[in-house]
């Protein structure tokens, strides 16, 4: 995101907002989180009103809630798009693990990826297991965080990143 999209998103959570708050949320220095909002009414996405001689009071114009949103959606997009990508890779894997005969899945380790991985047990009627049980065919998935432990015939989610 860029620095005027996180300080007007700032001011539309809080029109009260002081220029300092801006500044430690961001990380930005004070010096820039002042450029940035005169940027912004210079383009019209900000106005600012002087309260007294100490404070003033930003507000997001309509062009500012419109750019805003703009940026919001293109966002999430953006990560739709990357999870459809991550779902497919990740399709593909327990796909082949379907086809290798097993029946079950468990990840070891902690992924970020668990919850498509999880999915996609249900797509091809794989069970999802949290842990270990007797009696099952299950393959072991291994996370991103996890080295190489298991034998050629592992599964590792960090080939899918």
């Amino acid at each position: 995101m860029t620095e005027e999209f996180e300080v007007l998103q700032q001011i539309n959570n809080d029109s009260g907002v002081k220029q300092r708050d801006i500044s430690a949320n961001t990380g930005m220095s004070l010096g820039a989180v002042n450029l940035v909002i005169k940027s912004l009414v210079k383009k019209g996405y900000l106005t600012a009103k002087r309260i007294n001689s100490r404070n003033i009071k930003y507000l997001v114009t309509p062009s500012g809630l419109e750019m805003l949103s703009r940026k919001t959606f293109n966002y999430y997009k953006k990560t739709v798009f990357i999870v459809r990508e991550y779902q497919q890779k990740v399709d593909l894997m327990v796909e082949r693990i379907a086809q290798d005969g097993y029946d079950s899945v468990r990840i070891i380790g902690v992924s970020s990826l668990e919850l498509l991985l999880e999915n996609s047990c249900r797509r091809y009627r794989l069970e999802f297991l949290s842990e270990e049980l007797e009696g099952r065919n299950t393959c072991l998935v291994y996370s991103e965080d996890c080295l190489d432990q298991g034998g050629s015939d592992s599964y590792y989610l960090k080939d899918i990143l």
